[in-house]
C-alpha cells in the first residue's frame, strides 16, 4: 500500500520555482522513515525535483500521543520539525497541514511558515 501510494502522488509544489539566486539552497523535510529513502529519492527523481539536501524526519510519536487526542499529534509533529528548521536556520518553510502550521508558527516566529495546502 505505502509505495503504491507514494508512486501514485502528485507533485503539489516544485520547491525549484522558488530558488532566486545560487545563494538559495532548497532543504526537503519529511516526516516519512529512513526506509521509504529509496522510494522518495525515485519519486523525487521521476518529478525532476531539484534539491540541495533531503532530511528524513522519521517522526513518530511516542504512545502516549497517540493514545492521546489529533491535536497532541499535530503539536508533536511541529515541535520534531521546528528543531529541524531551527538547526537547518530555515528563513521560508512550506507545511501542508494546517494545524502543524499553526503550532510551527508558534514554535519558530522568525521563519516565514507557509501552508500550501490543497483543502484549506
Amino acid at each position: 500500500m505505502e509505495k503504491w501510494y507514494y508512486r501514485t502522488r502528485d507533485l503539489d509544489l516544485n520547491p525549484s520555482l522558488f530558488k532566486n539566486s545560487t545563494d538559495d539552497k532548497i532543504i526537503l523535510i519529511t516526516g516519512r522513515s529512513m526506509y521509504t529513502r529509496e522510494l522518495t529519492i525515485s519519486w523525487l527523481g521521476q518529478r525532476n525535483i531539484k534539491y540541495d539536501k533531503l532530511i528524513f524526519a522519521d517522526i513518530h510519536p511516542p504512545a502516549k500521543v497517540l493514545t492521546s487526542k489529533l491535536e497532541d499529534w499535530y503539536q508533536y509533529q511541529a515541535s520534531k520539525k521546528a528543531e529541524i528548521l531551527k538547526d537547518e536556520k530555515i528563513e521560508v518553510y512550506f507545511e501542508d497541514t494546517p494545524s502543524v502550521i499553526k503550532y510551527l508558527r508558534e514554535l519558530c516566529p522568525e521563519i516565514k511558515i507557509i501552508c500550501y495546502a490543497e483543502n484549506v
